[in-house]
């Protein structure tokens, strides 16, 4: 488990909790889609998703990459507040 240091354009964030996913594309075709055929593991192939934590926040950085390593999509937190 990683606790760690993130800044994301609404600050920098210490302490945070990283979530780590795997997913098969497959697998995920077959849950989306009943009875589902084997070219969508093709088309949707393995990736993994970092999931990045503050405490009293929550989710500040999410970034997902493909089967290469290559990013896919970056989520940062821009603002928030606390109540």
């Amino acid at each position: 488990m990683y606790r760690g240091e993130i800044t994301v354009p609404a600050g920098t964030f210490s302490n945070c909790l990283m979530n780590c996913r795997m997913v098969n594309g497959k697998n995920l075709a077959d849950m989306l889609f009943e009875g589902a055929s084997p070219v969508y593991e093709d088309d949707f192939g393995c990736f993994r998703t970092e999931s990045f934590f503050a405490k009293n926040i929550g989710l500040v950085k999410e970034v997902q990459y493909d089967r290469e390593g290559k990013v896919t999509y970056t989520l940062d937190l821009k603002t928030f507040k606390v109540k």
